[in-house]
């Protein structure tokens, strides 16, 4: 059994063969990492090229290999690598951001579906609206140029692959810049539910539980998401 093999190179203090055997358990973990990384990259939220995402992963699993803990299935073990990464991805943007927040998550969550579910469109410029914005005064006088938010291309084919959208409608720069908008107006843990969907290849029930979130509000939410890119 995996984890067995894995709490004897704990108990022997063997950490080198320890993460190559978590490695190679979790593939689509290391994927996640760096597409979620580039992704905030992309969105300036983080210094281009300033964080090592493999660095990053290689404190996760130096976190698991401390506290293993005994009689860990490797479903369970596989999800308690996802919630650490989750964590330590907002950790390092709340930290470039120099936020902090007591709002317990479930109300978070409220006011994101909230968001999602508004009335949005992508103006012209790229910039993601409510149409109520359209009739403010302060839109009509004072709106400017934005700076675009282009996705690494890579980045753009696994959504575009995974949601099911049509890949020739991102062909022109405006609508790959439309994508960036609209993937940069995605509320935090629903923007994690999307890129565990996504880059992490885990399924709904498997985000569920590393989300702490109900089946049914992550369905929601990946439905959601998926028919803002439609709309494009």
């Amino acid at each position: 059994m995996p984890t067995k093999e894995l709490l004897r190179y704990k108990a022997e203090d063997n950490f080198k063969d320890f993460y190559e055997k978590i490695k190679s358990l979790v593939p689509e973990l290391e994927r996640f990492m760096v597409a979620s990384l580039k992704v905030s990259e992309n969105q300036g939220k983080i210094d281009r090229q300033f964080y090592d995402p493999i660095g990053m992963l290689d404190e996760v699993y130096l976190d698991v290999f401390q506290n293993l803990p005994e009689n860990l299935e490797i479903d369970a073990l596989k999800q308690l690598l996802f919630e650490k990464s989750v964590t330590k991805i907002d950790e390092l943007v709340q930290k470039e951001a120099e936020i902090s927040t007591s709002i317990h998550a479930d109300d978070i969550l409220k006011g994101e579906l909230n968001r999602l579910q508004e009335k949005w469109f992508v103006d012209i410029d790229g910039d993601l609206l409510l149409k109520t914005e359209l009739d403010d005064i302060s839109y009509k006088q004072d709106h400017q140029w934005s700076p675009k938010i282009i996705l690494d291309e890579d980045l753009e084919r696994q959504l575009i692959e995974k949601l099911d959208l049509d890949e020739s409608n991102f062909v022109a720069e405006e609508k790959r810049s439309m994508m960036g908008s609209v993937y940069g107006a995605i509320p935090s843990r629903s923007r994690h539910i999307l890129e565990l969907f996504v880059f992490g290849e885990q399924a709904e029930n498997q985000i569920s539980e590393i989300m702490k979130i109900e089946l049914e509000k992550v369905n929601r939410i990946l439905r959601i998401i998926s028919e803002k890119f439609r709309l494009i």
